[in-house]
């Protein structure tokens, strides 16, 4: 491929401009033309394989329990506990849904394309308000198009509905600002849809408190006295019986896992100052050699990383640059990008910059100026022209992915795509529906979707290498079975316990796939030697 020359360049800049001028888009045809955009890819992208992280199979089930009348409860544990980690306004989306009857993964996940092109069009709005008519537009095409925003189109997570939410508040409060061209009933109206956008986001994602301490001090900071205390009195209420219900409940919050060293390994303790500070690099290295080129071009290999770091280093400056005139979105960026850099690495990814995808792309942009008094044209068509292929290549990837998925799906496949790790693992919890005794309980490594594709309620495995405390848990629980896989973590805690104690167990021959297999947990029998060697097929008679 040959360079594009310096008038080549100079050319498409003046075509974009002079478009942009003849078509004289207003935000909401922008709105409209980025929306229709989003959902026609998202649409040809859409998969509906379930995800394997968990999260989706827990947003089902607290849905199921709302839908159902049984209360925000954790069905899929056996003592169906008050759910106090996951806020409920997802839940409460994804229950209405299911009231009408939209109750599998795949229709959910259709649900999410819907609540992704919300959110697309809400960061549209807000980077009209940011940016020029013509950077808002590019900015929004981008993400419209981002393979990474595409991957989560579908994703039945928090992440989504919390962007959105996220974004229209932004939008609100940025058109409330002073000096906006609307008259005073309107700015009230919008700092209206602010503060309840703003609520609404903390209670779909414990993540929104930085929007919430944002939005306060704003208020404070603008005179806003009465929207201030109508924020406060709606707020802290809410706050108040939520917090209350997990201590009732005796419940975890994500500041306890925030101090782990590694949630999936509890033995490795706190995290003291030394492991925070070295998590804060390793996290900030992650994002963006990692999450963010993903997100912008879908993949973090070559150019991806290049590009990634240098919007990274374009959003600081950016930022630098708005500081005298600080809004909502300059108080949110550095509290939220802080809770990113402090969480535990296992639980980084793509997702949690999503939010923040608009900001990070305004920024930049606001700075490209900068760029072009010390970068020749040439050169900086070259990169955009690069980035823009390469994106391109990688939605058209998905799209092809997303098209022979659907098509599987269609011919009766229900997870035609799961992750090759997880294949095994899906066929046998999906084995099981309808075959245990009632009442059984199994342990596994991820409940959730054990209980989604089987109905039987679950608990992960301790998570602890001293190989009697499985056992000392399943009695606890009353667990009949284990569902054992070849995962890392499967590997970590079990196999130790099937070496040490094989009488303990037997196999289920019909709920076998490979690499996974359901184990019955046997009765302590003193009459049978626990160095038998291997596990053995239950009897006929102990089958379910």
């Amino acid at each position: 491929m040959s360079i594009p020359q310096s008038s080549q360049i100079h050319e498409i800049g003046n075509r974009v401009r002079a478009w942009s001028a003849r078509t004289s888009l207003n935000v909401w045809q922008g709105a409209a033309l980025i929306g229709c955009l989003h959902v026609a890819v998202a649409l040809l992208a859409y998969d509906p394989t379930p995800q394997a992280g968990g999260d989706n199979a827990a947003y089902r089930a607290l849905a199921e329990a709302l839908a159902t009348g049984r209360g925000y409860v954790r069905l899929w544990e056996p003592a169906h506990p008050m759910e106090t980690l996951y806020p409920p306004v997802f839940p409460l989306i994804l229950a209405a849904a299911y009231r009408l009857g939209e109750q599998s993964f795949a229709a959910l996940q259709l649900l999410m394309v819907a609540l992704s092109t919300a959110g697309v069009v809400a960061m549209y709005c807000w980077l009209r308000r940011t940016l020029s008519p013509v950077g808002a537009l590019v900015c929004g095409l981008i993400i419209a198009l981002s393979p990474g925003v595409l991957d989560l189109s579908h994703a039945i997570l928090s992440d989504i509905p919390f962007a959105a939410l996220s974004a229209l508040a932004l939008w609100a409060f940025a058109s409330a600002e002073p000096g906006t061209d609307l008259p005073a009933g309107w700015k009230n109206g919008r700092l209206v849809i602010g503060i309840l956008a703003t609520i609404a986001a903390y209670f779909t994602r414990s993540a929104g408190l930085p929007l919430l301490l944002a939005a306060l001090i704003w208020l404070a900071w603008k005179g806003r006295y009465a929207a201030l205390g109508g924020l406060l009195l709606l707020v802290a209420p809410l706050a108040l019986a939520w917090s209350a219900r997990a201590r009732h409940a005796g419940g975890a919050n994500y500041a306890d896992y925030l101090r782990y060293v590694d949630p999936y390994q509890p033995a490795l303790g706190r995290a003291d100052g030394v492991a925070l500070i070295s998590r804060v690099f390793e996290n900030a290295a992650n994002y963006g050699s990692q999450h963010l080129p993903v997100l912008l071009f879908g993949t973090h290999d070559g150019f991806a990383v290049l590009g990634g770091w240098l919007v990274l280093v374009l959003a600081a400056l950016g930022f630098r640059m708005r500081l005298g005139r600080l809004s909502v979105a300059e108080l949110w960026i550095p509290m939220y990008v802080g809770i990113l850099l402090l969480w535990p690495q296992a639980w980084s990814g793509e997702r949690l910059l999503l939010p923040i995808f608009p900001l990070i792309l305004a920024y930049a942009a606001l700075a490209f100026p900068f760029v072009r008094l010390h970068v020749a044209d040439r050169w900086i068509g070259v990169v955009l022209i690069i980035g823009v292929i390469a994106a391109l290549v990688n939605d058209g990837e998905r799209i092809s992915r997303g098209l022979a998925c659907t098509a599987a799906y269609r011919r009766g496949e229900p997870n035609p795509c799961v992750e090759n790790g997880w294949k095994d693992y899906f066929a046998v919890a999906r084995s099981l529906h309808e075959r245990l005794p009632a009442g059984a309980v199994v342990m596994s490594r991820k409940p959730t979707i054990l209980y989604a594709e089987s109905g039987y309620p679950s608990m992960v495995f301790p998570l602890s290498t001293a190989p009697d405390t499985l056992l000392s848990e399943a009695r606890k629980i009353g667990a009949q079975y284990l569902l054992v896989d070849a995962s890392a973590l499967t590997q970590r805690y079990v196999y130790e316990v099937l070496r040490e104690h094989p009488s303990r167990f037997c196999s289920v021959p019909d709920h076998r796939q490979n690499l996974a297999l359901l184990l019955r947990i046997e009765p302590e029998n003193p009459a049978v030697s626990p160095d038998t060697g291997t596990i053995v097929d239950c009897k006929p008679a102990n089958r379910p």
